[in-house]
């Protein structure tokens, strides 16, 4: 039953004030009408979002000039729901983490009628007294006496925030929006000349139209069934045998692409040494947690045995998106779903093969060369920590190596996670002819390389070719070559400008072809006569990954060369409050549908640990993402994005911050 439409009251502004003084905080006065006439008024939040999800939107009064306001004065938001039906529940919420079945972000506001809010330095969405009335009494928790379909039977909800930056503490306002189903909503924000929660001629105003998509309750079938897309983050994944577990990052979303919270996604290991077959048990532990406001969950899995595992992770739905009719606890055949592999590393005593690639190459002089060394035990499962020592004989040097006797350079590296170590090879523009590299493991004696059957050592080759052959004479009499691209690297961040190197004969025309993905079609970016050196170099500046060739006119076309782009990507940090922050940030080139950002928390021994996700803008490359810290100190803090089709994985510069 739909109760009736609260008439809107007028906020008892002395009765509020009297009871912050009495409960020690400086009593907040309404703004003088010049003031408020004369200052502005921003809003940010979403404009799309899954039901169920708190989605937090931030409103900051400030002065004239768009500096933090200094004067003590009313902010009022107002959700209007569109249409305003008995399900279609919209109401404020508290943004946070969705921890059991019994947490629900709803409702700040339960009974429909206007809470006030009272702001020391910090104004969060914690209810004080409603028009001088006892505060909400737990208001964020679903129980008998807040049914969802009676948490705002108005359609209107209303509440009034009093912020005072005389004294210079922070103004910014935080609130959620959360709806039950589908459909939409309004949030409109106004500073209130006269302290009044009724707007008045002169009230700056802002407005946010809100479409809400498929979602529900955590837990609901609603939630449940909304889940279309299951991606897991990272897709590979490398720990040693009886080590800390693996931990994925998963993020399900609906059918707009909104992330869906509080759906507790399943895990299980589908392959590997650890998964169960029919005639041994499973030997590993997992499991997963509800996923946030969001979208995103976090899985662990630990396997007992070396080696690596293909791991499933997927969202067991109800009879509605399964097949057969009735859902089960297993992995059914219509149900979103995404794998990763969690490999058990093996100790660096069990190291009994080291692979050196590739075996075969060639570089031109004057460029680099990454040559991997990989450690594996004897059933091919990587081996950490294994002291490998690069040595290299011929032309060109290895990058950041001891430079030794005849022209000889050493190097000592250790596998890392994966069981990689790597070496780069540099050389000069008058080098040539053959380098030889070899990787060696260093503790012979305690691995088990030095047994029957194991290889200690391995060994590449590279051919190191000037950058100019002498063109040979085409049956016309006119000097034809094969022209070569050469890149200055291999990789950019978007925005930046690579250097492509092509060479040619002398005099003649040579075109450059490339396509920028998602193309995948050539065309002529850059043309040009070849200079008496036979070799010109072009700045090119694509926003995505480019695959590039170069043909001198009239003869064979040259080798194919790929540029890794990666995603640009800035990260700025400001304080809300308490151990409260807002990070944000440019992720550039923007993506249609938005691209995932990932915030790390750097730890003093460099490992990342993810904190939280963001889906940034499709139109600007823009993303936000509010986070409360438990902890307080100095932290290093990094947003990063994955490889895909279109970029290659970017990161921001790393962001120190002082969280208190």
């Amino acid at each position: 039953m739909r109760v009736p439409k609260l008439s809107p009251r007028r906020l008892a502004v002395t009765v509020t004030a009297l009871a912050t003084v009495a409960a020690g905080v400086p009593a907040l006065l309404p703004a003088t009408a010049s003031a408020a006439a004369t200052g502005t008024l921003s809003v940010t939040g979403p404009t799309h979002g899954a039901a169920g999800s708190c989605l937090t939107y931030t409103v900051t009064p400030s002065d004239s000039r768009g500096g933090p306001a200094t004067d003590t004065g009313t902010v009022v938001v107002r959700l209007t729901e569109n249409p305003n039906s008995a399900s279609q529940d919209v109401d404020f919420c508290t943004p946070g983490t969705v921890s059991t079945p019994s947490t629900r972000p709803h409702y700040v506001n339960g009974s429909g009628s206007t809470q006030s809010y009272n702001a020391g330095t910090t104004i969060t969405s914690t209810p004080a007294a409603a028009n001088g009335s006892t505060p909400a009494s737990n208001p964020d928790v679903a129980s008998t006496t807040t049914p969802a379909a009676q948490a705002n039977p108005s359609g209107r909800d209303t509440a009034v925030y009093i912020y005072d930056g005389r004294a210079g503490g922070s103004t910014t306002i935080t609130f959620g929006v959360v709806g039950l189903v589908a459909g939409g909503a309004t949030v409109d924000v106004f500073r209130s000349v006269d302290g009044d929660e009724i707007q008045s001629p002169g009230d700056l105003s802002k407005s946010i139209a809100l479409t809400i998509s498929e979602g529900g309750l955590p837990d609901s079938d609603g939630a449940v069934d909304a889940v279309r897309a299951v991606a897991i983050t990272p897709k590979t994944s490398f720990q040693p045998t009886g080590g800390a577990a693996h931990t994925f990052s998963v993020l399900l979303t609906n059918s707009s692409g909104d992330g869906v919270t509080g759906v507790l996604p399943s895990i299980t290991a589908t392959a590997g040494p650890n998964a169960a077959t029919s005639t041994a048990a499973a030997t590993f532990t997992a499991s997963c947690v509800r996923s946030d406001n969001t979208g995103t969950a976090t899985c662990t899995y630990k396997g007992t045995k070396s080696g690596s595992d293909t791991v499933t992770i997927w969202v067991n739905q109800t009879s509605a998106r399964t097949a057969p009719a009735n859902p089960t606890s297993g992995l059914d055949q219509n149900e979103p779903r995404d794998t990763a592999t969690a490999t058990n590393t093996v100790t660096a005593a069990t190291a009994k093969f080291v692979d050196l690639s590739p075996h075969t190459s060639t570089l031109v002089s004057g460029s680099t060369k990454v040559l991997t060394a990989t450690a594996t035990d004897a059933s091919g499962t990587p081996a950490t920590g294994v002291g490998i020592t690069f040595t290299e004989t011929g032309p060109g040097v290895i990058q950041g190596g001891t430079l030794g006797a005849n022209g000889t350079s050493t190097l000592n590296a250790t596998t890392d996670a994966s069981g990689r170590a790597t070496v780069t090879i540099t050389t000069t523009a008058t080098d040539k002819g053959t380098s030889t590299v070899t990787a060696a493991i260093r503790t012979t004696p305690a691995t088990v390389c030095a047994s029957a059957g194991g290889r200690c050592s391995d060994s590449a080759t590279i051919t190191v070719a000037a950058a100019s052959p002498s063109p040979s004479p085409s049956p016309t009499g006119t000097a034809c070559t094969t022209a070569t691209t050469l890149l200055g690297g291999a990789f950019i961040s978007a925005m930046e400008t690579a250097n492509v190197t092509v060479t040619g004969a002398p005099g003649s025309t040579v075109d450059l072809f490339a396509y920028t993905r998602p193309s995948t079609t050539f065309t002529v970016v850059r043309s040009g006569p070849m200079p008496s050196s036979g070799a010109f170099t072009w700045g090119i500046r694509p926003p995505r990954n480019t695959r590039l060739y170069a043909q001198q006119r009239g003869c064979t076309a040259g080798n194919q060369v790929v540029l890794g782009v990666r995603t640009t990507l800035s990260l700025a940090a400001v304080r809300n409050g308490t151990r409260n922050y807002t990070f944000s940030g440019d992720s550039l080139p923007a993506r249609p549908g938005g691209l995932i950002v990932s915030l790390y928390r750097v730890n003093p021994d460099g490992s990342q640990v993810l904190t939280a996700q963001a889906r940034a803008s499709s139109a600007t490359g823009e993303w936000s993402l509010t986070r409360r810290f438990t902890g307080s100190g100095t932290f290093g803090f990094v947003v990063r994005t994955g490889q895909d089709l279109l970029n290659a994985p970017g990161s921001s510069r790393v962001r120190q911050t002082l969280i208190y």
